[in-house]
């Protein structure tokens, strides 16, 4: 699955790239495992060597902020929901959100190994869902249509490692994964703007069926001795499947196009440098084009006077200052009702 991008306001909204900008803020919630991920690659070290997703994200073009989530790592915690659990960050509008995650536009959390030692019942299990709905999809994502989530599940343990589960315990870890990465019925679902998706780290690396034991770290991924930690081979395949969906989302233009169209609404060149130019087949003197910054704001707006003129916006803010470098949504409003999105390729 894609995220999507932008969904309509009015008519028609698109997003505009100005060269020099990063393609995305992207901000990665974790704890160890996560942590591996991001390290830089080591040749010398198959144990401990990371995923190199930092520098690959960042040659990439995009900016990367994280943090190590102290508090349980798991998705719910039933003795402290109230400040435990990642489900926790996003209640109450995101008011635990470090400043970095609010201010990007894709959040990454993981949640490590150990959080399966819990799935000791289907009844914890359907917490993890439901307060994941609840508390973080309709709690916040659906509330904050400019941000995208990436929800990576827990990773599997090591065949000898502390703590591993017991199989039934370990299949729920499995279920787990797979309802996130679902696009059908699990996690995505329920993200009313598409700005959701769930990545199965756990599916990805585990034993599947008929190999034993079941449910736990494949063989090729396990660390040399019992760790439950992932090896660099499996870092740098976890991290490549992220660096692949970060890259596949489309809000701030991965890959710029010249000419962007919906609903008869051009806005070219895109990325633009100096003048953009805005062109709709069914223009009525009246109508209004705003442009709004990603947090809603309005930069500025344009008024058409004549029925097929093509509109100029020569980067100006309302105050007559040259905008930043950055992403903007355009919107128009011609009193006519459409739904849709932008897709930038």
């Amino acid at each position: 699955m894609k995220l999507s991008a932008c969904f309509i306001v009015c008519l028609a909204s698109l997003w505009i790239t100005i060269p020099d900008a990063f393609a995305h803020h992207v901000h990665f919630i974790h704890q160890s495992t996560g942590d591996n991920w991001l390290r830089d690659y080591d040749e010398w070290d198959p144990d401990w060597g990371g995923g190199n997703l930092r520098a690959d994200l960042e040659s990439d073009g995009h900016i990367v902020t994280d943090n190590w989530h102290d508090d349980d790592n798991a998705p719910y915690c039933s003795w402290d929901p109230e400040w435990q659990g990642l489900c926790a960050l996003f209640i109450n509008n995101g008011a635990r959100l470090p400043d970095d995650a609010r201010n990007a536009d894709i959040i990454i959390i993981k949640s490590c190994f150990y959080p399966t030692e819990y799935l000791i019942s289907d009844d914890v299990l359907n917490s993890w869902i439901d307060h994941s709905i609840s508390d973080i999809v309709e709690g916040y994502f659906n509330n904050h249509p400019d941000q995208y989530l990436i929800f990576c599940s827990s990773v599997p343990h090591h065949r000898q490692g502390e703590n591993c589960p017991d199989a039934p315990v370990r299949a729920r870890g499995r279920s787990w994964g797979e309802w996130l990465e679902d696009t059908e019925s699990g996690l995505a679902s329920y993200a009313l703007h598409g700005n959701v998706i769930g990545f199965s780290a756990f599916a990805h690396t585990a034993r599947g069926p008929g190999e034993s034991p079941e449910n736990t770290l494949r063989a090729e991924y396990e660390i040399s001795y019992p760790d439950n930690h992932m090896n660099r081979a499996a870092n740098l395949a976890c991290a490549a499947m992220i660096r692949r969906i970060v890259n596949e989302c489309e809000p701030s233009s991965c890959v710029p196009i010249s000419t962007t169209k919906l609903c008869n609404l051009v806005v070219m060149p895109n990325p633009v440098v100096r003048d953009a130019s805005i062109r709709y087949s069914n223009w009525k003197r009246g109508d209004h084009v705003g442009i709004y910054d990603l947090s809603g704001r309005i930069v500025a707006k344009l008024t058409v006077t004549e029925p097929e003129e093509l509109l100029t916006w020569n980067l100006q803010t309302l105050d007559g200052s040259r905008v930043g470098s950055g992403s903007y949504i355009v919107t128009m409003n011609s009193g006519v009702e459409s739904n849709g999105r932008i897709v930038v390729k």
